[in-house]
This record gives structure tokens, sequence and C-alpha cells, in this order.
């Protein structure tokens, strides 16, 4: 499961795995941590790894509060020697530093036993979604094609299409000068949430500002795609997990396979178009 959300005025992605002993040997770039994100993802109990993080000032409260605060289990990248046994760079990107960092997954089993992490699962923190016992359309609704914004501010506008012969949703938004993603999902769910826009001021000593986009988690409408067919659905967080509901109040059933999340603002102008 993938979550795209927005951060300063652009987009970061969140990636969540099911099993820590199936990851990819390169994971990356890794990004450093913004609360909204930290937050979303403790609806699965997760275990939180970064490369840095933002901190708090004057009105702003960095993810560096947040972990704190709220006892969140993490681990920052940078904390860790830059050799790839754990955490490298990958200088073959001709580009910022802070785009090279990477994460290795075939030792990241090691990487939380030795920041003495447990991993037993705490099921009062984990949300568990209901799955069909084979693939089902979401609804009577098409879903072919979905035109995702997630605000105003934010210039990106994201398109996946369905590939009815494989019976994934595919997207362009991932390429780049480094090759083709080729990113097949099998549905699409899109929620809008209201956020709110904080300016931290003299960022890193610049004397420059900094606008951070935070997300409240207070629920709101969505739509998910699957199947080529989509349903609107009315979202929550309870009890710290994640509730989706259908337009008539039911419980929502996915889909097995690769879901990635859009994630938005119902207050900013985002919105949700599908085809």
């Amino acid at each position: 499961m993938v979550l795209e959300g927005e951060t300063e005025y652009s987009t970061r992605l969140l990636f969540f795995w099911a099993d820590m002993n199936q990851l990819p040997e390169q994971i990356g770039p890794s990004r450093s941590a913004r609360p909204p994100f930290i937050r979303f993802s403790q609806m699965w109990d997760s275990i939180f790894i970064h490369t840095g993080l933002s901190r708090s000032k004057g009105n702003y409260e960095g993810a560096d509060t947040v972990f704190e605060n709220e006892n969140i289990d993490h681990i920052n990248l940078l904390a860790q020697a830059e050799n790839g046994t754990y955490f490298g760079r990958d200088n073959s990107r001709q580009t910022a530093v802070e785009h090279t960092g990477y994460l290795n997954g075939k030792n990241v089993v090691e990487l939380i036993n030795n920041n003495k992490i447990g991993t037993q699962l705490r099921k009062e923190r984990f949300t568990e979604f209901e799955f069909n016992d084979k693939d089902e359309p979401m609804g009577s609704s098409s879903g072919v094609k979905a035109t995702f914004r997630w605000s105003n501010a934010c210039p990106k506008t994201g398109v996946f299409t369905y590939d009815e012969a494989k019976g994934v949703y595919t997207t362009t938004d991932f390429d780049s000068r480094y090759g083709e993603s080729n990113l097949e999902v099998k549905t699409l769910i899109y929620l809008l949430d209201t956020t709110e826009y904080v300016v931290k001021e003299n960022y890193k000593g610049s004397g420059k500002s900094e606008t951070y986009c935070n997300y409240d988690l207070a629920g709101g409408e969505g739509k998910i795609l699957s199947m080529g067919t989509s349903t609107d659905i009315k979202w929550s967080k309870e009890d710290g997990k994640l509730v989706m509901k259908t337009a008539d109040g039911k419980d929502v059933k996915l889909n097995r396979g690769k879901i990635y999340i859009g994630y938005g603002s119902s207050n900013h102008g985002g919105s949700i178009e599908v085809e």
C-alpha cells in the first residue's frame, strides 16, 4: 500500500509493507518525516522509517515533537552509516543530496532489532480491511480513469487509467529520466481531509519561510475504484483506525492486491474526477 499526500506545495509518498521480510533491497529516495504521514501510518501500528525530519519552531509542530510526544516507534536513517548496510546514497541520481538516500530493505529486520523496537502487532491500533474472496466490482458506476488534485496550492494532478486486460490501474505519474515506474495497482482509494497551511519563519536560518501542509485526520468524502468501477465513500478515524463506509453506510470490502491512496484537501480545492 502506498499513500501520496501533500507536503510543501508538492507531494510525497508513504510506503507500507505487510511483511518486513519481503522488502526490496533499495527503497528510495527516502525523505524526511512530516507529522501528517506519521499520524496516518499509526492507524496500522507502523514502525516509521525516515531520513531526517521536520522540527518544531514558532507555531509549527514538527515531526520531532510528534515522535516524542506520541511515543511512536521510528528509525532515523541519518543516524546510520552511509555504507549501504542499512542506509546508503544512490549517486547515479544526479540530483540534490536529499534525493539520493535509500533504505536497504533486505536488512530492515536487523535494523529494527538493533534499535530494540518490538514487532508484536497491537491489534487495538491496527486497521483491518475486509477483502473479497474473489475480485468484485466496487459498484455500478464507471471507474476506468481517475484524475486527482491534492489542492489548489499543489501543482500536481495525478492520473490513473484502468487496464482491463490486466485488471489493474496504471499511471505514468512516476516515470522520470531514471526510467519508467511500470506501476500497477489493484485498487485506488481517494480521501479528502481538511488541511491547514502553517508557515515556519526563518527556515534553517535562511531568512526565508517554509510552508507546511497539515492534515486534520478529520474524515470526509472519498472514492474507491477497482475492476473499472467506482463507489463514493465516507471515511473517518475511529479509535485510532481508518474506517471506510459506502454511501449507504455499509462496510467497504476491497479486492486483494496493491493499493494506492491519494490523500488530498477538502477545504483547499482538492478534487476527484472519475470517468
